[in-house]
């Protein structure tokens, strides 16, 4: 462009008359082949070394013969003196395919530059390619520039513009041209890099097929080649119901991904994120039908969203009203028809969080056509005071279920005092103290939401902490725990079904301090009192074995009450001393008072070999 006013300003020094044309050709050996073509209806000289043309048309030719450039203006002048060519009217240029054409009000070109200003009311039209836009590039500003040079026009001041899809404003567009493989231009108009300068505004237009998506950056950043759009320096944006801000956006169409990268801050409808708003139903009830469309935040410092996917990477942090996840890594997609499972995977440092409750492990997995999220990787949870471990932890976020399996160990606190409640035999009671803790092992633990009670299986322990090998302690194949409403809550029942056995004490011991206790049955339930959160019942049945050193009693049951502080076993009891056996007692009791077991009256006593001297002393009840 700038060279053609070169030429035209070299011709206007020697024109003069009314409706003239002149041509010039390319140099040897392509002599035959025009290069510029100039029309006016009037060349005149003027005062002060001046030409005016008026009525000019300029014409530029490629090699090949194919119209390059059109050139219009009501009139030009030619400045000697100052080897310049401008007019304050009008001027119209237009590519030769029409694909660029650009109107404006005064312009200059001084001769040994390659720039060529337009100084007032510019407006351009830029025609991309088809696949690019539905329609052609409009772009307007107050004055504008073009470089020969670095084949670059830059448009300034208030400019504005947009397609059928888009409007746009910033303080500075700069329009490039294709360059080749070795680098340098084309004598071609076709435009590959826009960058936009200073307060980038873009806004999706109502009823276009990018309604509902604005932007605003710093800059911005269009590159045809890759089909690429760049916004960079506090961009902000809304997206197809998401909103945020981030250090950059970068839209590619030929993946038809939008990736924005740090300090990433997102607002989006949950089902936006496809599966990884399943993710936040972990620690807490299954969500309304409503609550499926409602706001989720996310933080990270890259995301990247497509059609059918979406992943947020570093520190990432995804949170609603009231619970909120924490990870490295989180990735979501979506099935492509018929195949519309939503699944969501989040790894590195995973906590699902909401207040009183969390979930930690190295990697959760949601399927939403399952509702199943499950935790790997030594997943460890906190639900009020209670805490627990294994290696594996589903959550069922339809029915609220909480599935632990594998080295399942759980702690539960039960306050200040109460350690008598793993306390089953008399005279054990802790009446003050630092808060109890027991800790329970077993292969899995279930848990419902809607309901106050867990369940472990297989091999199930559970000690009174800490472990010394003398502490209560009790073992079974299942065992329910039933906590009560208060808050934080309490164990108000404790069930053990199947080969139950408990201790207390020290194997061997037979000291009073730390005697071995034991007692065994296919059941046992234990119910603290409301009052004091302390073992108020204990029973045990379905053929119930008690003993210590020297003593066993057996019977169909055992019950035992706090009032009393006594247990009492009934139904085709047995109880062995060291010199006899009691046997037909309608009770045993072991009475704290006395701290032994008694048999009531009547009974069938039989002594022991050597042992019928000492029989009739045996003690009994009254």
């Amino acid at each position: 462009m700038a060279a053609a006013w070169f030429w035209l300003a070299s011709a206007a020094a020697a024109l003069e008359g009314n409706n003239f044309s002149t041509s010039e050709y390319f140099p040897p050996p392509n002599y035959t082949n025009l290069q510029f073509q100039l029309s006016a209806a009037q060349a005149r000289t003027l005062p002060g070394d001046r030409q005016l043309l008026s009525k000019v048309k300029l014409q530029y030719f490629k090699l090949t013969g194919e119209l390059e450039l059109v050139i219009e203006a009501p009139e030009c002048i030619y400045d000697q003196t100052n080897r310049s060519v401008g007019s304050p009217g009008a001027l119209h240029v237009q590519s030769g395919d029409g694909r660029f054409r650009i109107a404006g009000e005064g312009f200059s070109y001084r001769q040994g530059e390659s720039r060529v200003v337009i100084s007032n009311r510019v407006h351009a039209t830029v025609a991309l390619p088809a696949t690019n836009a539905a329609g052609p590039l409009e772009i307007n500003s107050r004055w504008f520039e073009f470089d020969k040079e670095q084949s670059r026009g830059v448009f300034h001041d208030a400019v504005r513009g947009g397609d059928p899809d888009f409007d746009f404003t910033c303080d500075r567009l700069s329009v490039s041209a294709v360059t080749n493989q070795l680098g340098t231009a084309t004598n071609q108009l076709a435009f590959d890099l826009i960058e936009a300068d200073g307060s980038v505004d873009v806004i999706g237009k109502a009823g276009g097929k990018q309604a509902g998506r604005r932007a605003s950056a710093q800059r911005g950043v269009y590159q045809r080649s890759e089909e690429q759009i760049e916004l960079i320096g506090d961009a902000r944006w809304e997206l197809d119901g998401r909103s945020g801000r981030s250090d950059r956006l970068t839209a590619r169409k030929a993946t038809g991904s939008v990736e924005v990268v740090g300090h990433v801050a997102l607002k989006s409808p949950r089902e936006l994120l496809s599966a990884a708003g399943g993710m936040l139903t972990a620690s807490n009830a299954p969500p309304a039908r409503s609550a499926s469309s409602s706001e989720v935040d996310l933080f990270a410092e890259r995301c990247t969203f497509r059609t059918n996917s979406f992943l947020a990477e570093g520190g990432v942090r995804l949170l609603d009203r009231t619970n909120q996840l924490t990870c490295d890594r989180l990735e979501a997609h979506t099935g492509p028809p018929p195949e519309t499972n939503k699944i969501a995977t989040a790894s590195g440092h995973v906590i699902v969080a909401r207040e009183g409750s969390s979930i930690v492990a190295d990697r959760a997995d949601y399927s939403d056509a399952e509702g199943a999220l499950v935790f790997t990787g030594e997943p460890r949870w906190r639900i009020d005071q209670n805490t627990g471990v294994a290696e594996r932890l589903t959550v069922r976020t339809r029915t609220g279920e909480v599935f632990a399996e594998n080295n399942v160990n759980v702690t539960v606190p039960l306050g200040p005092g109460t350690g008598s409640f793993l306390s089953f035999f008399p005279g054990e009671a802790v009446t003050n103290g630092p808060p109890t803790v027991i800790e329970v092992f077993a292969h899995s633990f279930l848990a419902k939401t809607n309901s106050r009670q867990v369940t472990f299986t297989g091999d199930v322990r559970v000690h009174r902490a800490p472990q010394t090998g003398s502490e209560p302690r009790l073992q079974s194949d299942e065992l329910a725990l039933r906590f009560s409403t208060n808050s934080p809550p309490r164990v108000e029942r404790l069930e053990a079904r199947q080969n139950v056995i408990y201790e207390q004490g020290t194997p061997g011991e037979t000291n009073r301090a730390l005697i071995y206790r034991r007692m065994t049955a296919p059941r046992l339930a234990a119910d603290a009192d409301p009052a004091t959160d302390k073992l108020g019942v204990l029973m045990a049945d379905g053929g119930v074995k008690v003993e210590e050193p020297g003593t066993i009693a057996t019977g169909d049951r055992v019950d035992y009450t706090t009032a009393t502080d006594t247990l009492k076993v009934t139904g085709h009891t047995v109880l062995e001393m060291p010199d006899v056996v009691f046997t037909e007692s309608p009770e045993v009791y072991w009475t704290r008072a006395e701290k032994k077991f008694v048999a009531r009256e009547p009974w069938v006593m039989k002594a022991k070999p050597g042992a019928l001297k000492r029989a009739g002393e045996s003690p009994k009840l009254p």
